[in-house]
């Protein structure tokens, strides 16, 4: 197969939010919908991230991959195999706690089980409610249930954080009891720690959107590649061309979601691909799904045959405003189904309008199967 000669054009700026990409299609949040920007250490911080949320500084020594969610919630990775959400609420913890009764019902009535019922932990002088359910058959997770737990405690007399930790990398069912304990205690350790370290502070919240990466992504690592793979404990599952000046620069690897995401040399173009093994939508019903979401403008949308494969994809804008200014960032998505009976994504999306140009997105889809 040829790469297409036409595929990379240097358009203007392009930035792509590629990490956790497989959780966007299990409905966990939605990566690919927001503009980004890498951690630096220039300030001589001992943390590896910092990042202002609702008025605190929330920052760690722990490397983690963080995205401030147009959802307005913190989304932290520190291991494959749970992913941190926090969020703050207008109300405090005793409102759960005197109601908790109630609250436990109502997740019942949801179809969630309840691990461990509502208690109350104190971890460095602060008090937190703590529970644990799990739910079948989650779109948020590639297993057959997914366990959650969640942690609420006070920020003041008004205000609560309320967060969550899914256990979306990891078969909770089929582990035992002391490896689900031990990783309760591992997810409560590292959000109790974030969660007390965090800090009133006058400085503005960052914007929507901002991605932190660990230090480590350097360019130090930077190995330039035309063509690459997704592999599955050492098969080849697609193979497909890159833009020039392309390096890898972080993977997704879990069981229902393979994902590779890359960086174009010398500006700061992100590209990523991925294979899902969605349960519930084909390439056409994938991309259909996306373009009634009803938060984004969709400027072109179609379907292409590239050698065998039908893709279908669409383009589309999204204006994200903070206090200081309003930035439209623009995208692209395109969709097709593999022999085996699953989904290979595309993706991108730039700050330039350029990028929505046929000539660009119809590249990435010369792919190969084994």
């Amino acid at each position: 197969m040829k790469k297409n000669k036409g595929f990379f054009i240097p358009f203007g700026a392009f930035v792509l939010i590629a990490v956790f990409i497989g959780l966007w299609f299990m409905g966990l949040f939605s990566f690919a919908k927001d503009n980004g920007k890498t951690a630096t250490s220039s300030d001589a911080s001992d943390y590896y991230w910092e990042i202002v949320y609702h008025g605190m500084k929330i920052s760690s020594e722990i490397p983690a991959t963080v995205l401030f969610h147009k959802t307005d919630c913190l989304n932290i990775r520190t291991k494959k195999d749970y992913l941190i959400q926090i969020s703050t609420e207008n109300i405090t913890a005793s409102d759960f706690w005197n109601n908790r009764e109630d609250k436990v019902k109502n997740l019942i009535n949801m179809g969630y089980r309840i691990e461990c019922e509502p208690k109350q932990l104190t971890i460095n002088n602060r008090t937190y409610i703590n529970y644990i359910a799990s739910i079948p058959d989650s779109e948020r997770c590639p297993f057959d249930r997914c366990y959650s737990s969640v942690f609420i405690t006070d920020i003041d007399e008004e205000n609560r954080f309320f967060a969550v930790v899914s256990y979306d990398g990891i078969d909770m069912e089929n582990v035992s009891s002391d490896e689900r304990d031990k990783l309760y205690k591992d997810a409560e350790n590292v959000l109790t720690t974030l969660l007390n370290d965090a800090v009133p502070t006058d400085k503005a919240d960052d914007e929507i959107g901002t991605l932190l990466f660990p230090d480590d992504y350097g360019t130090d690592k930077e190995t330039i590649l035309s063509q690459d793979a997704l592999y599955d404990n050492g098969k080849i599952l697609v193979r497909y061309y890159l833009p020039d000046n392309a390096y890898f620069i972080s993977d997704t690897n879990l069981s229902s979601v393979k994902s590779k995401n890359y960086m174009i040399k010398d500006t700061d173009y992100y590209v990523s691909v991925s294979i899902d093994s969605n349960k519930w939508y084909n390439a056409k019903e994938m991309a259909d799904e996306h373009l009634t979401a009803g938060f984004t403008r969709i400027t072109h949308e179609g379907s292409i045959t590239v050698g065998e494969k039908t893709f279908y994809y669409y383009t589309y804008s999204v204006a994200y405003r903070s206090k200081k200014k309003t930035k439209i960032i623009y995208y692209f998505e395109a969709f097709t189904d593999m022999n085996d009976g699953n989904i290979y994504n595309i993706s991108g999306h730039s700050n330039s309008e350029d990028i929505m140009n046929p000539d660009f997105y119809y590249g990435l889809m010369d792919i190969s199967e084994p």
